[in-house]
């Protein structure tokens, strides 16, 4: 039997090949009487064809398992050391859960893949509806989980690296597609230089949607970790908490980190956001990008918020869309935050953008506000150390270019005893409301410096 499935496929071969004509007219085979056909071989050569391998696969390998097929599965440990851990297909998982060296890789629909605590653990998922985590056990508990990687691709799928713990470092969680959401090193304390990063569909170039990037979020000590979101909806945080929101019901704190960078660039509508040593206390020199293109859309970046003694932190807005909202926030609602940095950037028409530096709240000293606008019809705001006391050397200055705008620049509004506090506001183009204001509102304010350029109000106390 075996024989004639060999035979039957050769023969196969030689015949799409057009080998079997050429042996018929070759002079030194010799030719034989043929045989009278037999039915029965000719019964038993389809039928060994029919059959089709069963797939799904699994692998497993230094716990064992090599292989195994139908709705795959694996596993590893036992008294691993290289391990491994592989599965594809239907219902596959991989797993392996602690281990040197491990390593888990899922492909398929229902893909999973766990690469357990400890370091070094690489976990891989593709398919919609895939989770990949890497040193991290999703139970909050992890700690110690360094130098992991866990990547998702699809729709609906996450990836954990390090995360849920605390002193995780150096871990990085990748996902691509829409409703996706990749954290690193986040969820806990003492967790520095990871990275997460969420995109669309990199195959087809599609941005992706309603997707959260975290990295060395909602706990505290968190430094130097790098978050970045790309599509509609997105939402980027890096250091620090998260205010409540759908995503995040509860919110949560995140104090003492610094020098944390979280990016969001949307291409659509939605609103885009990019968060970096927000909500909490003693949050230093984080950086927040927020970049839009999209029209109809909102694009948010905050670094230093909400929370006291915030310093050196840069918010930076950029938008290009029609119709869109775009904000830079660094410093805001907070006391006590000095030397913090917004810009923000408009080249859309009849679009509303607004940068703040040490707003809504006390004492905060020395922030810097900047704003450029270059769209027609178009609203742009811009306030440093303003509403609150005791703010001094702030510094808000914003130029406009567009036609039929509306450009307003404040320092220390507000406010009480704010001193040496700066607004200018400068207008190039036509039929344009200019406004600058210094200590307006506000009693106990000296030093202040007011200017509107070709504009029609200069508010002074």
């Amino acid at each position: 039997m075996g024989n004639a499935k060999y035979i039957g496929r050769v023969g196969a071969l030689a015949v799409a090949l057009g080998i079997g004509v050429g042996l018929v007219s070759t002079p030194w085979v010799a030719a034989a009487k043929p045989k009278s056909p037999d039915t029965n071989q000719t019964t038993n050569s389809s039928a060994e064809k029919a059959p089709k391998p069963e797939k799904n696969i699994a692998v497993s390998k230094n716990g064992e398992i090599v292989r195994q097929s139908g709705t795959a599965s694996a596993y590893t440990p036992s008294g691993s050391t290289g391990t491994k851990a592989r599965a594809t297909g239907d219902g596959a998982t991989a797993t392996v859960t602690s281990g040197s060296k491990s390593r888990a890789t899922a492909t398929g629909t229902g893909a999973t893949a766990t690469a357990g605590g400890g370091t070094k653990n690489s976990a891989k998922a593709n398919g919609d509806g895939s989770t990949a985590a890497a040193g991290d056990d999703m139970t909050a508990t992890g700690s110690n989980n360094n130098n992991n990687t866990a990547r998702a691709s699809g729709e609906n799928s996450q990836a954990y690296a390090g995360s849920g713990g605390s002193g995780n470092n150096n871990n990085k969680a990748t996902v691509d597609g829409n409703n996706s959401q990749a954290y690193a090193g986040a969820n806990g304390s003492g967790n520095n230089n990871n990275t997460a990063t969420v995109t669309g569909d990199t195959t087809t170039g599609t941005p992706g949607d309603n997707s959260i990037a975290s990295a060395g979020s909602l706990g505290d000590g968190n430094n130097d970790n790098t978050a970045r979101a790309v599509g509609s909806d997105a939402f980027a945080f890096a250091g620090g908490g998260v205010a409540p929101s759908p995503t995040f019901p509860a919110g949560g704190p995140g104090n003492d980190s610094s020098g944390n960078v979280a990016t969001a660039t949307s291409t659509g509508t939605g609103t885009t956001l990019a968060v970096a040593g927000a909500i909490g206390d003693n949050n230093d020199n984080n950086k927040a990008t927020a970049t839009n293109s999209g029209t109809d859309s909102d694009t948010e970046a905050g670094a230093g918020l909400r929370g006291d003694n915030n310093s050196g932190n840069t918010a930076t807005a950029t938008n290009t869309g029609d119709n869109a909202f775009t904000e830079a926030a660094s410093g805001f609602r907070t006391h006590d935050s000095t030397g913090n940095t917004a810009t923000v950037t408009n080249n859309g028409d009849g679009a509303n953008t607004t940068a703040v530096a040490g707003y809504l709240g006390g004492n905060n000293n020395n922030n810097t506000v900047t704003g450029t606008n270059a769209g027609n019809d178009a609203i742009s705001q811009i306030f440093a150390g303003v509403i609150g006391d005791n703010n001094s050397g702030n510094t808000a200055t914003l130029n406009n270019s567009g036609e039929g705008a509306t450009t307003r620049a404040y320092a220390a509004y507000n406010g009480d005893n704010n001193t040496n506090n700066s607004a200018a506001a400068t207008n190039s183009g036509d039929n344009n409301t200019t406004e600058a204001g210094a200590g307006v509102n506000s009693d106990g304010n000296d030093g202040l410096n007011v200017t509107a350029t070709d504009g029609q109000i200069n508010n002074e106390p």
